[in-house]
């Protein structure tokens, strides 16, 4: 800390404005911008401390004189987690966005218990704005930290928007954009609310009374000068047990006992299990909505500090291993080494640690930081007849975006890091917690009181056995499939009250987090509630579309709607074709879409394909198709068709046009196709159609 000095303002002037003498308030560094410690990490400082100071402020803090102690604590505490986050060993430059989401993720989750003593050293400067102020800051701590933080990143720190997203995906929070949004929201109901304008907001959380860096010394009084006497004593008392301490441990070794062997490639740091969070069998009754985060810690090796703390020290050097080395984070996400010609993809990365070796692989997009906050523990204990000889100890890890599942057997071990499941009952509802290859396990959530199990291709269901929330293992649907395509399995979860009970159907494409599968019939529109891919008529087309289902499995969708366009006759043939618009839900708000063609004895087709757009979504109901298709006769037909509330089509082919409603066939074209297509759709109001080809 230090003293109160006159100032213009309450931030730092970058090194440019020192140099020419001005004033202003620099802007965050973005994204491409870089600082180099020792002098950005103590530019930036200030700030930093301030934004910990105002993240970690809390609705369950004391009022009057014990809510200005509380406050002091704060701000000293606040000093020692920006400490702690700036680098030790790092290269000489740092981004500001890396070390402010470090701040964040370390104010977001305080320690409970903090020693600090009876009389303190400084206090912050008073002002002329305290209602104003309190009023402000009581109004922010009844706020949600992630949206709290992302009030803070905006309106105090001036972030922009992505950057603040970033930075709150880095810290680890699920949906940024989200929280983001809510906490410029906040800004204008804070106005309304407290009158107190926008404005005005920044320049009381930006004035001295919330600038940790700007306090009035004081003398200690007589408790803390008792407390300094007698800490003096204490220190001495301690220095002479230590000595005598390590004396007595020593002495063997002195007297020609070798030391114990130690592995130089070994992380520094040992995790223990006070980074572990563990949750009761009924927390989940009580949660606002289901979620990762409530369900019980489960398993009969929870106990065995040794696996668990195996499987936590195992994320921490991955951690640490891919954030220095580019080559090891391309191997952990499956791609090969661009400085070695000969490294190949999907191999992983061999990590060490104190445990052993650690082959780590890491889902597409996943952050490979260490866990945000403590770690929880979801399972703990072993996998018999999953395909491991011996049994394999496992353990499953979280935090609020990934999931870790570790896995030991027969000396070899593995972690696999994947997005946690999205906060809604069908994706938070199972995860599997074995690898892609071999049988399958799943993890169930607590609110699931039956699982049965069957193939894509159709058949019964068959009830799988849950232990403890474990399942028996599932055989592979198909163990020898099409390249690129997907048999299976599939399962049909059947929860007690969430949602309303009603059974719905997962998909297990590979990844941990299981995709939710849905259908609507042709009479239907996005814009309507799907059924589940079961019901009705959606077991048929669903059967048909293994391998475009394969080809969505590397992207781990949240869910997969089957939307069933149109359904027919073609040119040439008698049997009814179906064309369906696939819509696949990915992580962060992305999407991709694939309209297939399903003709009975081929192989589904994709027709047209796009990504993060509207289409076949309830925001873009209505859409025209188009695609060529090949008659059994060996004749080439264009065929548009239009999906929704579609009024009228029209096609253009080698400057010759054809309007007409429903589905428009072009004559046949027996060399094949000619040319580029023009297709338009309007619909009943005369509005142009978005089209897909």
């Amino acid at each position: 800390m230090r003293a109160e000095e006159p100032a213009s303002s309450t931030e730092p002037a970058t090194s440019t404005e020192q140099a020419s003498g001005g004033a202003s308030a620099p802007e965050p560094a973005g994204r491409g911008g870089r600082v180099r410690l020792g002098t950005g990490s103590d530019q930036y400082y200030d700030r930093l401390v301030r934004v910990a100071y105002l993240v970690m402020a809390d609705a369950t803090e004391p009022a009057g004189g014990a809510a200005r102690r509380a406050g002091d604590d704060r701000i000293a505490q606040a000093h020692r987690m920006v400490r702690r986050s700036l680098p030790w060993q790092r290269p000489d430059e740092a981004a500001y966005l890396w070390l402010l989401a470090r701040v964040v993720r370390r104010a977001a989750n305080p320690p409970r218990f903090t020693l600090s003593l009876p009389g303190r050293w400084g206090r912050p400067v008073p002002d002329g704005a305290a209602p104003q102020r309190d009023r402000l800051l009581a109004a922010l701590a009844t706020l949600p930290t992630p949206v709290r933080t992302g009030y803070v990143l905006v309106v105090v720190e001036r972030l922009p928007p992505r950057d603040a997203i970033q930075v709150l995906h880095e810290a680890g929070w699920p949906d940024p954009v989200l929280q983001v949004a809510a906490g410029v929201a906040e800004q204008q109901r804070l106005a309304d609310a407290e009158s107190i304008s926008p404005a005005r907001q920044r320049e009381l959380l930006t004035g001295p009374i919330t600038d940790p860096m700007t306090v009035r010394l004081r003398p200690p009084d007589y408790r803390t000068l008792r407390l300094v006497k007698l800490g003096r004593v204490a220190t001495v008392a301690a220095c002479v047990a230590a000595t005598v301490a390590v004396t007595a441990v020593l002495a063997p070794r002195m007297a020609g006992f070798p030391p114990e062997p130690s592995d130089p490639t070994a992380p520094a740091g040992e995790p223990d299990t006070v980074g572990i969070r563990r949750v009761g069998d009924r927390a989940w009754l009580g949660a606002a909505r289901p979620t990762l985060a409530s369900w019980p810690t489960r398993g009969g090796r929870v106990d065995d500090t040794g696996l668990v703390d195996a499987a936590l020290g195992s994320w921490l050097a991955v951690a640490e291993l891919t954030g220095r080395d580019p080559a090891a984070r391309a191997a952990a996400y499956g791609q090969p080494d661009p400085d070695d010609p000969d490294s190949t993809a999907g191999g992983g990365v061999a990590v060490p640690t104190r445990a052993g070796v650690v082959t780590a692989y890491a889902g597409r997009g996943i952050a490979l930081a260490a866990p945000a906050g403590a770690a929880q523990l979801l399972y703990a204990g072993e996998l018999a007849g999953a395909g491991a000889d011996p049994p394999a100890e496992v353990a499953v890890l979280a935090d609020a975006t990934r999931v870790a599942v570790y896995a030991s057997s027969g000396g070899t071990r593995s972690l696999r890091i994947e997005a946690a499941p999205a906060a809604n009952p069908y994706a938070a509802s199972a995860i599997r917690v074995t690898g892609s290859a071999g049988p399958a396990r799943y993890l169930m959530a607590p609110w699931v009181r039956r699982v049965d199990h069957r193939v894509l291709a159709g058949g019964q269901w068959r009830e799988l056995v849950v232990r403890d929330g474990l399942t028996d293992p599932v055989s592979p649907a198909d163990p020898d499939p099409p390249p690129g395509c997907w048999s299976g399995p599939l399962l049909r979860v059947h929860p007690t009250d969430v949602p309303a009970g009603v059974p719905f159907t997962l998909a297990d494409l590979g990844p941990a987090v299981l995709s939710r599968l849905t259908y609507l019939p042709p009479d239907a529109d996005p814009g309507d509630a799907p059924a589940d891919a079961d019901d009705a008529g959606g077991a048929r087309v669903w059967s048909g579309l293994g391998c475009l289902a394969g080809e969505l499995a590397g992207h781990a969708p949240e869910s997969i709607l089957a939307w069933e366009v149109w359904s027919g006759t073609l040119p040439g043939g008698d049997d009814e074709i179906r064309l369906t618009c696939l819509r696949a839900e990915l992580a962060r708000d992305a999407s991709l879409v694939a309209v297939a063609l399903l003709v009975p004895g081929r192989p589904a087709r994709a027709v047209a394909t796009a990504a993060d757009t509207r289409l076949c979504s309830p925001l873009a109901p209505v859409v025209a198709l188009g695609w060529w298709w090949e008659s059994p006769t060996g004749d080439w037909h264009h065929v548009a068709v239009g999906g929704g509330p579609v009024a009228e089509l029209e096609v253009t082919i080698e400057g010759r046009r054809t309007r007409g409603t429903g589905i428009l066939v072009s004559p046949a074209y027996p060399d094949g196709p000619r040319g580029p297509v023009q297709l338009r759709a309007t619909d009943g109001a005369g509005r142009s159609v978005p089209v897909l080809d």
